[in-house]
Formats: structure tokens, sequence, C-alpha cells
């Protein structure tokens, strides 16, 4: 599969019509070895998280990472990023997932969602800690094909920028929702700390095959430099 830059957004599921190729940003952002890295590893970047439905119609996952700071099991109309996961479950594309750095008022938003999956949640501010915690239970579960779906406006608002819901960017957030979301990114995201080379390795050597990383939720438009250099550090 190698590096994808997808554009895709709510309500297409053709993956092969609506996932776009584009090397030209990162060759001029990123050094060739990162690109050489993307090609041969798997990694897809895009822009919209509705992009994880399409990933698992195409490949067989059982278990599934979800880093994010929304739980995304709202029973909305059609798909979108609000409800990717619940039309997920429903159409038997995943057996389980297991969020990371889900903000406490979300968690409290969604118990009523929470009850219906086959999902667990794991509360930390620590990326590295919730991702290998995560990584156990599937090892422990018996899960081999699994991946990572990662969502950038789980880290840090204060840091990172460059994704639609940070509290300097709230751009298509509906008015009846705005506060619950600007209380929501006051809270602590996860720290931009990673190391995603202990991680591989743990996965490695228990054996769990990871199908993609998905980095998703990047809006270039709107960084400051620095969501840009967490996502290379994420490859």
């Amino acid at each position: 599969m190698g590096l994808i830059i997808s554009k895709f957004k709510a309500e297409t599921v053709d993956f092969k019509r609506n996932i776009e190729f584009n090397e030209a940003y990162f060759k001029e952002n990123f050094k060739f070895k990162d690109i050489d890295f993307m090609k041969e590893h798997d990694v897809v970047i895009s822009s919209d998280h509705t992009n994880s439905y399409l990933l698992l119609k195409k490949f067989k996952i059982e278990g599934l990472i979800v880093v994010d700071q929304h739980i995304d099991l709202y029973d909305f109309k059609g798909l979108n990023k609000a409800s990717v996961f619940r039309r997920c479950f429903e159409e038997g594309l995943i057996k389980f997932i297991i969020f990371v750095g889900v903000r406490e008022s979300e968690i409290d938003e969604t118990e009523f969602e929470r009850e219906l999956y086959y999902i667990d949640i794991i509360k930390t501010n620590d990326f590295n800690e919730g991702v290998l915690r995560a990584l156990k239970i599937l090892k422990k579960k018996g899960f081999k094909n699994i991946a990572v779906d990662i969502d950038l406006d789980a880290f840090d608002s204060d840091v990172i920028k460059g994704v639609e819901y940070c509290k300097y960017n709230l751009k298509n957030v509906l008015d009846d929702r705005k506060e619950f979301i600007e209380k929501e990114l006051n809270e602590n995201g996860l720290s931009v700390n990673v190391d995603i080379k202990k991680l591989k390795k743990f996965a490695i050597e228990n054996d769990l095959n990871i199908v993609y990383w998905h980095i998703t939720e990047f809006e270039p438009e709107f960084d400051d430099g620095r969501t840009l250099e967490l996502v290379k550090r994420l490859i």
C-alpha cells in the first residue's frame, strides 16, 4: 500500500476512486528517507477520519487501536467522522476497538454508545503508555492482524494546531456543539512525546501484525509547523 495522502470526505465510499496519492507535499516537507520509509511501511495520512471506514473495508483487521479525543460512536445519519466507528461495527468491519487518549467529558457524553459495542478505553495523557497497553490487551486476546488509527486532535491543543478540532480552529463545529467542544479542548490532551520505535519493536517481538498506521485529521493549512513535526515522529 505504501504512502497514501487521502482527501476522502464523508458520504463517499469508493476507495479506489477517492484515495489520492500526493507525493509532492511530502517531498517538500519531509526528508527523502521519510518518504521511502512511508512507502515501505504502509502509512496512510488523511484529512478526514471517515477514511477509517474505507481502510477497515479494504483490509481484514481484528483489533483496532484508535488514538483520539473523541469516541466517534454517535448515531448521526450516514457516514461521518462522528459516526464512523458505529458504521464499522454495524457492517461487521471490526471486532474490537481500544480507544486511547479520549477526553474525560467525551467519556461522560458517550456512556450509552459505549455499552452497545465491543470497545475498551485507556485513560492516559501518555501516548506511548496508552498504545503499549493497548497492544498488550490485543496480544492477550489473541488478535494477530491489527491497525493503529491516530487522530491528531488527541494531542495537546496548545501544541497541535494543524487539525480541525483545536482551541484555535473550530471552523465546522455546529453552534449547539461549540460549548461542549470548547470545554473538551480545555482538558489535557496527549503529550507529543512519542516513541514509535519502541511500540513497533513490541509488536514485532509479540507477533502482532500491524497492517497499517493511519494518521488522520491533518490540516496543513492551520499548522504552525509543530503538527508536521509530530507526523514525522509518528512514522
